[in-house]
C-alpha cells in the first residue's frame, strides 16, 4: 500500500509537466482555461495522496525549510494580504478565465512546491523530471512547426507561431526554458553520447520555435542567458588555461560585433522579416515608442498611490484605467479591446504595483536566493551550473518585458524545488520533530478540508462555468438552449461571475443587432441580462472595462438611461479613456441632452486631437449643438473635407437636414463596403426625405443586385415606394 500511493503521488507531480499540451476547444479560452483546471486537479490529487502518505509511512517524508522556502512562504503571505486587502478581494482571490492567475493559483503552486520538495529527494528523480519536461517540449516545438506550416493551422507561414498557448509570448518564453534545460541535461552527460546529440536537437528545436514565435522578450532572455552561462562557465572552470579563456572570449566578441554590424548595415532590409524586424526594432531611442512605456508608466503611477499593500492580484486593469494615457491611443492606433490593458507585461513591475513593496522585495529575495545558492554551490559541475544560471538569467530578463502563464510557472516553482534540492543549508529539517498521533490526525483533516474546498471551488466550479458559457457562445443565437444555458449560470454557481457575466452581456449585445433579437427567447436573454448587469453594477465592485461592456449592452438594449449610469461609473474609474468618453457622449445625444454631449466628447478630443477615431465624434457633438462652421473646420483642418465615413456624424448630418453631406457619406462607404445592406436603405431612406423617388428606388435596386435573398424584400419597399406610402422614413437611426 505505501509504495501503491508513493507511486501514485510521483505519477500526479510528472503529470503536471503535461499541461501545455492541453487545448480544449470544449471551454472558453481553450488554451487557458484547460491548463489551469487539469493542474488544480492533479495538485489536489497530489495533495490528498500526500495525506494518505503521512498517515500510512512509518517515516514520511515531509518537507525541510531553506532559505527558498521561507522566501517563497513570506511572498505568498504578502501577496496573501494584498489580496485581502484588494479593492476586489474576489478578482484578486479567483482571477479570470482570460488568465486563471487569482491568488487561488499562486496557492496551488505553493502547495505544488512542498509537495515536489518532499518527494523528489534524490538527484536522479530530479534527471528523470526535467528529461520528462523536455521531450514534452518536442512535441510542443513539432506542433509549433506544423503551425508555421499551415498543416494544424490556416495561419500564414509569416504569422507569430502560438498553437497550444494562444499568445506567441508565452510559448516563446516556454521554448527558451527549455533550451537551457536541455543544455544542462546535456552537460550532466559523461563524454560523448547519443543521449548529447538528442538534447542538442532539442535544443535547437526550442530555439526555433523562439524564432517562429517572434518574441523578443524570449530572444533577449536567451542572448541574457548565454552570456551569462558562458561568462559564469570561464570564470568557474579550471580547465582552460587564462590564454585560452581570453583567446575564446575575444573571438566571441568579434563574432558579436560582427554580427551586430551585419543587422545594423542590412537593418532596413531585416525590418521587412516579421521575426527579426521585431528584434531590429528595439532600441533605447525607441522605448517611448512602444506601448509596454505607457503600460509601465501608469503601473509606476499606480505604485506610488499605493505603495504598501498595492491594489490587490489581477488588479491591474483598474490601475491602468486611472491613469490611462489618450497619447497611446493616437501612438498606436490599437484596438478597442487593447486598451483595457490588464498585465504590465514586466513582472517585477507587476508584483510592486498589485503587491506592495513587500511582495515585489520578497520576491527578489526569492530570486537571489536561488541564484545565490547555486553560485555558491560546490557539488555541481561547471558546465551544469554555467546552463543553470543561463537559464535563471534568462527567465528574470524574458520577465522585464512579459508576464508568467501556467505553463511557466509550473516550470518556474520546480525550479525552486529544485534549487531547494541542491542548497546545503537547510535551516530546519522537520523531520527530527516527532509528530504525535493527535496532530496527525488533525493536519489530515485540514488537508482533506483544504482538498475538498479547492476541488469544489477552483475545480468543478470553473470546468462547469467554463463548459456552459463556451456552449452558450456555440449555440444558436436566440435558441430555447441559449436561454436554458443562460439560465444555469448563476452568481452562486459561477467561477468569477464578473468576468462570465461580462462575456454574457457582450453576445447578448451582438445577438440584439440581429433579427434573432425580435424573437421571445431573446427577449427573455435580454430581460435577464439587464437585471443582472442592474445587480452587478450596483452591489459588485467592476472594473471599468466591464462597466463598459454593460453600458454598450444596456443600450443596445434600449434602456439610455440605465446605461448612462452605469457609464457614468465606468468614466469615473477611467477618466481619460477615449471610448468611455464617447460612449458617455453619445448616451447624452440619445437623451437628446446635446450640451452635456458635447462637454464630455470635447474631453476626449482636447486629450489628444490627432486620434482620428475621435474627431468625428467630436464634429457630430458639435453639429448637434448648432455649432456646425466649428464643426466643418474641425473636419477641413484634418481631412481636407466634411465627408468622414462615421456613424455619429452621419446622423448629425441627418439630424440637421444636411442630406447631400449624409450622401456623400454613405457613397463614401458603400464604395468600401459595398455588402452593408443597411446602408442602402439608409441612403434610400434620405432620397424619400428629399423627395427623390427614382434616385431611392435605384439604391433598393443597388441593395438587391448584391443579394439576390433580398430580391422579394427589394420588390415590396419598391412598391410601397411606388404608392407613397412611407417605409423608410425611420430607417436610420443613428
Amino acid at each position: 500500500m505505501e509504495n501503491i500511493v508513493k507511486n501514485a503521488l510521483y505519477i500526479s507531480l510528472f503529470a503536471t509537466l503535461f499541461t501545455p499540451l492541453l487545448y480544449t476547444e470544449s471551454l472558453i479560452f481553450p488554451a487557458v482555461t484547460g491548463k489551469a483546471i487539469y493542474f488544480y486537479v492533479l495538485v489536489q490529487i497530489s495533495l490528498l495522496l500526500y495525506t494518505c502518505h503521512l498517515y500510512i509511512e512509518k517515516k514520511p517524508k515531509l518537507p525541510q525549510l531553506s532559505w527558498v522556502s521561507i522566501s517563497l512562504l513570506a511572498f505568498l503571505v504578502t501577496l496573501g494580504l494584498s489580496t485581502v486587502t484588494s479593492d476586489n478581494p474576489q478578482v484578486s482571490f479567483f482571477g479570470n478565465f482570460e488568465r486563471m492567475e487569482g491568488y487561488i493559483t499562486l496557492l496551488h503552486l505553493g502547495i505544488y512546491f512542498i509537495l515536489l520538495t518532499s518527494l523528489l529527494t534524490s538527484q536522479k528523480i530530479w534527471d528523470r523530471f526535467f528529461l520528462t519536461t523536455t521531450v514534452i517540449s518536442v512535441v510542443v516545438s513539432l506542433t509549433a512547426l506544423a503551425q508555421y506550416f499551415t498543416i494544424v493551422s490556416d495561419n500564414a507561414a509569416e504569422a507569430r507561431v502560438d498553437i497550444l498557448f494562444g499568445n506567441a509570448t508565452l510559448l516563446g518564453a516556454y521554448a527558451m526554458l527549455h533550451t537551457f534545460i536541455a543544455g544542462y541535461l546535456a552537460a550532466k552527460q559523461r563524454g560523448f553520447s547519443m543521449m548529447q546529440i538528442g538534447l542538442a536537437t532539442v535544443a535547437t528545436l526550442n530555439f526555433t520555435t523562439i524564432i517562429l514565435s517572434g518574441t523578443r522578450a524570449a530572444l533577449l532572455g536567451l542572448l541574457g542567458g548565454a552570456i551569462a552561462a558562458v561568462t559564469i562557465y570561464f570564470l568557474r572552470t579550471k580547465r582552460i588555461s587564462l590564454f585560452q579563456k581570453i583567446s575564446i572570449a575575444s573571438i566571441l566578441v568579434i563574432i558579436a560585433v560582427a554580427s551586430v554590424g551585419t543587422a545594423y548595415l542590412y537593418r532596413e532590409s531585416l525590418k521587412n522579416t516579421p521575426m527579426i524586424g521585431r528584434l531590429l526594432y528595439l532600441s533605447p531611442e525607441t522605448i517611448t515608442e512602444q506601448p509596454r512605456y505607457f503600460i509601465w508608466k501608469a503601473a509606476t503611477q499606480g505604485f506610488l498611490d499605493k505603495p504598501l499593500l498595492g491594489w490587490g492580484p489581477n488588479t491591474f486593469i483598474t490601475v491602468y484605467s486611472q491613469y490611462y494615457s489618450p497619447e497611446t491611443k493616437n501612438r498606436f492606433n490599437v484596438a478597442i479591446g487593447e486598451t483595457w490593458i490588464d498585465k504590465v507585461h514586466n513582472i517585477y513591475l507587476e508584483w510592486l504595483v498589485t503587491g506592495g513593496i513587500g511582495t515585489f522585495l520578497f520576491y527578489l529575495l526569492l530570486l537571489g536566493t536561488t541564484i545565490h545558492t547555486f553560485i555558491f554551490n560546490t557539488t555541481i559541475r561547471d558546465a551544469e551550473q554555467a546552463w543553470i544560471m543561463g537559464l535563471l538569467f534568462a527567465y528574470f530578463i524574458n520577465n522585464l518585458f512579459a508576464f508568467d502563464s501556467i505553463s511557466s510557472y509550473i516550470l518556474f516553482f520546480a525550479i525552486l524545488a529544485y534549487t531547494h534540492f541542491v542548497s546545503k543549508k537547510i535551516i530546519f529539517p522537520l523531520q527530527k520533530i516527532y509528530i504525535p498521533s493527535s496532530a496527525k490526525a488533525a493536519t489530515g483533516v485540514l488537508l482533506l478540508v483544504t482538498t475538498i474546498y479547492f476541488f469544489n471551488i477552483s475545480t468543478v466550479r470553473s470546468y462547469t462555468t467554463a463548459a456552459t458559457v463556451a456552449a452558450f457562445l456555440k449555440s444558436e443565437d436566440g435558441s430555447n438552449t441559449q436561454l436554458q444555458l443562460f439560465e444555469k449560470l448563476t452568481d452562486s454557481k459561477m467561477f468569477a461571475p464578473w468576468h462570465i457575466n461580462a462575456l454574457l452581456a457582450e453576445d447578448i449585445r451582438s445577438l440584439v443587432k440581429t433579427q434573432a433579437g425580435k424573437t421571445s427567447v431573446t427577449e427573455s436573454l435580454v430581460t435577464a441580462m439587464r437585471k443582472r448587469i442592474e445587480s452587478d453594477a450596483r452591489t459588485a465592485y467592476p472594473d471599468a472595462r466591464t462597466l463598459f461592456i454593460y453600458c454598450r449592452a444596456m443600450r443596445e438594449i434600449a434602456a439610455p438611461q440605465d446605461a448612462l449610469n452605469i457609464c457614468t461609473q465606468a468614466a469615473t474609474q477611467a477618466p481619460n479613456t477615449q471610448e468611455v468618453l464617447i460612449e458617455l457622449g453619445q448616451l447624452y445625444r440619445d437623451l437628446k441632452r446635446y450640451g452635456d454631449s458635447l462637454r464630455i466628447i470635447e474631453k476626449a478630443f482636447t486629450s489628444e486631437p490627432e486620434y482620428d477615431l475621435v474627431r468625428p465624434e467630436y464634429a457630430a457633438a458639435l453639429i448637434y449643438s448648432g455649432k456646425q462652421k466649428q464643426a466643418v473646420r474641425t473636419l477641413e483642418e484634418r481631412y481636407g473635407n466634411r465627408w468622414v465615413d462615421n456613424e455619429s456624424l452621419l446622423g448629425a448630418y441627418i439630424y440637421n437636414k444636411s442630406f447631400s453631406d449624409a450622401l456623400k457619406i454613405i457613397e463614401k462607404h458603400i464604395q468600401h463596403n459595398p455588402r452593408e445592406i443597411g446602408y442602402y436603405l439608409s441612403q434610400a431612406s434620405i432620397y424619400l426625405k428629399m423627395d427623390k423617388k427614382d434616385e431611392a428606388i435605384s439604391a433598393i435596386k443597388n441593395m438587391m443586385k448584391i443579394d439576390n435573398r433580398l430580391k422579394k424584400t427589394g420588390e415590396q419597399i419598391i412598391r410601397k415606394i411606388e404608392a407613397d406610402e412611407a417605409v423608410l422614413g425611420d430607417q436610420v437611426s443613428f
